[in-house]
């Protein structure tokens, strides 16, 4: 069963060989790591190591995004979880083919809330970055981020053609005490625990 945090997807862990290869293929998807730290395509070898890392690394938790129907439709986290300092770094993808529903607000807002509130965490501070011209900045936004600042030329990405150019990275975070939630949202039980854990 998926933990659901009102706003219309679960949360779940990721545990299955089936979840892994799901992964692969949309972390090696163009239309994915166009927007994240990697350049170009993954191994499978490299995307497993980083899979099983999950299950023994306290400083991060990756969660599958699950839509209605409990199909797998993206992935969330949260990493570098520092509980003595209260921050984490989030981290979100939509699978292309799910995208342009409106799952990744939804799925933003329940990490969001999820980090602040969840058994283990409660979390004061939750953070991510974004590269220039990505267009989930805006999402972003919806979802109550603020935008702190720029880090010029921070990473090195390889366009279509095997150029590479300097990036700019886009620094966003929220805070616990920030207005996070729908009002219609349900009373979130801080006790509440994601399925599988």
């Amino acid at each position: 069963m998926n933990c659901d945090y009102g706003f219309e997807v679960g949360l779940r862990r990721l545990v299955s060989d089936k979840d892994c290869d799901q992964l692969f293929l949309w972390r090696n998807h163009p239309d994915i790591y166009a927007w994240t730290r990697q350049n170009g395509k993954i191994s499978y070898e490299q995307h497993r190591k980083w899979f099983n890392r999950q299950f023994s690394d306290e400083s991060m938790r990756m969660l599958g995004i699950t839509n209605k129907s409990e199909a797998l439709v993206g992935v969330t986290g949260l990493t570098g979880i520092n509980e003595v300092h209260g921050y984490a770094e989030f981290s979100l993808y939509i699978g292309p083919e799910y995208q342009k529903q409106g799952l990744g607000l939804k799925a933003l807002k329940s990490i969001v809330a999820y980090g602040f509130s969840a058994k283990g965490f409660y979390l004061d501070c939750i953070w991510g970055e974004s590269l220039d011209g990505n267009p989930a900045q805006a999402m972003f936004l919806k979802a109550g981020l603020v935008h702190r600042g720029i880090v010029p030329g921070k990473y090195l990405k390889e366009d279509i053609h095997g150029c590479y150019h300097r990036l700019d990275a886009h620094i966003w975070s929220i805070n616990s005490t920030d207005p996070i939630l729908s009002p219609h949202a349900p009373h979130h039980d801080p006790e509440t625990k994601i399925s599988g854990t």
